[in-house]
């Protein structure tokens, strides 16, 4: 489940109504965000015009993926350790999201919940990590983009 606090830059993920996972951004305009998951600290770095991508970093600093948002949509591409994902909304009032991954097995998010729609014995918890991520940054963008 996550919990979403727009005004305070983070958006957190729970299981059990613990907080397994936090993303916090600098700021409003901030340019990178932190976050950690269980045990582990990530970095997002936004990188090129207007942001257009973010590099996903570990504690060690190594470049464990990457974030390519299409400038003229909400949708982007992620490559995650080799892995290929895209993210986008699930339906025309950005209210309702998915990531899918190159198999075309989706993710959604409705109302702060994840549904899986296929079986896994993978750990998903840095997927749905991902996705709080990229659903915050959504967010953000498109606010920023109403108030230009």
């Amino acid at each position: 489940m996550l919990k979403r606090n727009f005004w305070n830059n983070h958006i957190e993920l729970l299981r059990d109504n613990h907080v397994i996972g936090k993303v916090e951004k600098s700021g409003f305009w901030g340019i990178h965000a932190k976050g950690y998951l269980l045990d582990k600290n990530y970095t997002f770095l936004n990188k090129g015009n207007f942001s257009s991508r973010t590099e996903i970093r570990d504690d060690n600093n190594n470049l464990i993926g990457e974030v390519i948002y299409s400038i003229w949509s909400s949708k982007a591409k992620i490559d995650l350790n080799g892995k290929k994902y895209y993210w986008g909304p699930k339906n025309f009032w950005g209210t309702k999201w998915k990531l899918t991954d190159e198999l075309g097995r989706e993710i959604f998010i409705e109302k702060n919940e994840f549904t899986v729609n296929f079986a896994s014995t993978e750990n998903l918890e840095f997927i749905y990590f991902l996705s709080a991520f990229l659903l915050y940054n959504s967010y953000k963008r498109m606010a920023a983009a109403t108030a230009a």
